[in-house]
């Protein structure tokens, strides 16, 4: 589908974000609890995202212990006709019983799940790294590339600016939920096409 409207920032920047978490070998293996876990651990039977939704998501039962992230947009203000301010927000909740992390397994960290996961996201946003191979395979869509070849650039216009990392109430009392809110000014007008 091609995307030509003045919202697509609504429906590409939480797949971005998507893509650019599982780039990140740590986010991958601790959403799965799989050391070296590839994409096919991300994914379900049916080929959907087991840790990742593109809107607010509350668990409302314990069907199973996990961490997920939830990414969202919105269009917080139109200055004026051609420039316009958004902010994304991505959520890490995590279950209580999913908090610690075997250290034995996963070397090297520190601290529990939730925080580790919204540092390595925050680094997989902000940062340029090279595209995963192990996780995208040796041939990636032009779309993925793209993706790592704009860095940064495919935000907005120039770098995502942290506002702010806070606790939110998840609404159910059995996971720890975070969220980082970015601001990201954009031109107003309709993005350049990207397939999707």
């Amino acid at each position: 589908m091609v995307n030509e409207t003045y919202l697509d920032e609504l429906v590409d920047f939480p797949e971005i974000v998507i893509l650019r978490l599982l780039n990140n070998q740590n986010v991958v293996d601790l959403l799965s609890n799989i050391k070296n876990a590839t994409l096919d651990d991300m994914e379900d039977d049916d080929g959907k995202w087991k840790y990742f939704y593109d809107y607010e998501h509350i668990p409302e039962t314990i069907q199973e212990i996990k961490s997920a992230f939830c990414i969202d947009t919105d269009i917080v203000s139109v200055p004026n006709k051609s420039t316009k301010r958004l902010e994304l927000y991505v959520s890490c909740y995590c279950s209580q019983a999913n908090m610690s992390i075997n250290t034995r397994v996963f070397t090297g960290f520190a601290g529990n799940r939730l925080n580790n996961l919204l540092r390595y996201a925050d680094l997989s946003l902000r940062s340029n790294m090279p595209l995963n191979n192990k996780i995208f395979g040796s041939n990636p869509s032009q779309y993925i590339r793209d993706i790592f070849d704009f860095g940064n650039r495919v935000f907005g216009i120039g770098k995502l600016e942290l506002k702010n990392v806070r606790t939110v109430t998840s609404g159910n009392t059995a996971f720890a939920k975070k969220m980082l809110t970015y601001s990201i000014p954009d031109f107003n007008t309709n993005r350049v096409a990207i397939n999707v």
